[in-house]
C-alpha cells in the first residue's frame, strides 16, 4: 500500500498500458465505422467517452512515474468518473433511435419525455461524480474535501443506479412487447417507414448485445457506489484487482459487445433522415395535389358559371331581338295599312 495521501496504492502499470491500448483499439473502430455509417451523436457521445477512459488510465500510468503527483491522482480520478456517463448517454441515443423504429406503441410513456429525462438524469451522476472525484484527491487544500468530495459520488452514483434500474424495466418490458408483437402479427404493427429495419434479424442481436451492455455499465456503478459508499479505506477500494475487474473490465466489455453489431450500421442516420425525408415530401407532394386539384375546381366552378351567365345574357339578347323584330312587323303592317 501506498504512503501517499492521495492514493491507497499504485497502480499497476501493466494494467494501464493495456487498458489504454484496448480502448484505443476500440475507438478507432468506431471512427472508421463511423465513417462508413453516420451516426454523428453516437459517435460523439462513444468517443467522448472512450477518450475519457484512455485519459483517465493513462493518469493511471503517470501515477506510476510518480505516485505523489496531486495533478495525475485528479487526472485520472475526474476521467474515469465521467466516462461512463457518455457511454450511458450513447446508449440512451440508442435506446430513443430503437423505439422510434419499432414505434412509439411499444412503450408506456413519449419517446422524447424519456429521453429527456434520461439525459437529465445522466449529466446530473456525472456532474456529481465528476465534482466529488476532484475533492477527494485535493482535499489538502479543502480540509473537509474528502468527506463532501465521498458524498457527492455516492449521490451521483446512486442515482445512477436509480436511473439505470428504471431503465432497464423500461427496456425489458419494451423488448417483450416487441418480441410479442413479432410473434402474433409478424412486422405488421411496427412502423412501415422503417421496415428496412425491423424486417432485418440482425436488429434483434441487437437487442442482446444492448442488453448485455446495459448489464454490464449496472454492474460497474453498483461496485462503484459499494465501495464509495464503504469509503476509501474498504477492501474493495484498497485492492486493484477489484478496480481492474469491476470498473475498467465492465467498461471494455460494454465496448466489446456494442461493437459486436455496432448500432451506426442498422441506425444510420442518413437512412433515418432520408425516410423522414421522403415522408414530408409525400405530404408535401398530397398537399399540392390536393391544392391543385382544389384550384382545378375552383376554376372549372368559376367558368360553369360563366358561361351559365355568358348563356343567360345570350338568351335574353336573343329574346330582346326577337320582340324587336316582331315590333318593327307590326307597325310596317300598321304604316301600309294607312296608305
Amino acid at each position: 500500500m501506498s504512503t501517499n495521501p492521495y492514493a491507497l496504492y499504485v497502480p499497476s502499470l501493466a494494467s494501464g498500458i493495456a487498458f489504454v491500448t484496448v480502448f484505443a483499439i476500440f475507438l478507432t473502430f468506431h471512427l472508421l465505422i463511423s465513417l462508413r455509417y453516420f451516426q454523428r451523436r453516437f459517435f460523439i457521445y462513444w468517443s467522448f467517452g472512450l477518450i475519457c477512459q484512455i485519459l483517465g488510465f493513462a493518469g493511471r500510468i503517470w501515477i506510476t512515474k510518480n505516485d505523489f503527483n496531486v495533478s495525475a491522482h485528479i487526472f485520472s480520478s475526474v476521467c474515469t468518473s465521467l466516462a461512463p456517463s457518455f457511454f450511458l448517454a450513447g446508449l440512451y441515443y440508442i435506446s430513443g433511435e430503437v423505439f422510434k423504429v419499432f414505434g412509439s406503441d411499444f412503450i408506456y410513456l413519449n419517446i422524447s419525455l424519456i429521453l429527456l429525462i434520461l439525459k437529465i438524469a445522466n449529466v446530473t451522476a456525472g456532474i456529481l461524480q465528476g465534482v466529488g472525484s476532484g475533492l477527494i484527491t485535493n482535499y489538502d487544500s479543502l480540509k473537509v474535501g474528502t468527506n463532501v468530495g465521498l458524498d457527492l459520488i455516492v449521490a451521483g452514483l446512486a442515482f445512477q443506479v436509480l436511473t439505470l434500474t428504471c431503465f432497464q424495466i423500461l427496456w425489458y418490458v419494451f423488448i417483450y412487447k416487441v418480441r410479442q408483437s413479432k410473434h402474433q402479427f409478424n412486422n405488421e404493427k411496427f412502423d412501415k417507414d422503417y421496415q428496412h429495419i425491423t424486417s432485418k434479424r440482425s436488429i434483434y442481436y441487437l437487442f442482446i448485445t444492448f442488453s448485455f451492455a446495459i448489464a454490464f455499465m449496472f454492474i460497474r456503478s453498483i461496485y462503484r457506489l459499494i465501495e464509495m459508499s464503504e469509503g476509501l479505506l474498504s477492501v474493495l477500494a484498497t485492492k486493484e484487482i477489484y478496480y481492474n475487474l469491476l470498473d475498467g473490465m465492465m467498461i471494455a466489455l460494454v465496448c466489446l459487445v456494442i461493437s459486436i453489431i455496432p448500432p451506426s450500421i442498422l441506425l444510420g442516420k442518413k437512412k433515418i433522415n432520408d425516410i423522414e425525408e421522403n415522408y414530408i415530401e409525400r405530404n408535401d407532394s398530397v398537399n399540392k395535389e390536393s391544392n391543385v386539384e382544389n384550384n382545378v375546381d375552383s376554376n372549372t366552378n368559376v367558368d360553369t358559371n360563366a358561361n351559365v351567365d355568358d348563356g343567360n345574357q345570350t338568351s335574353t339578347l336573343d329574346i330582346l331581338a326577337r320582340y324587336s323584330l316582331l315590333f318593327r312587323g307590326i307597325r310596317h303592317i300598321i304604316n301600309s295599312t294607312k296608305k
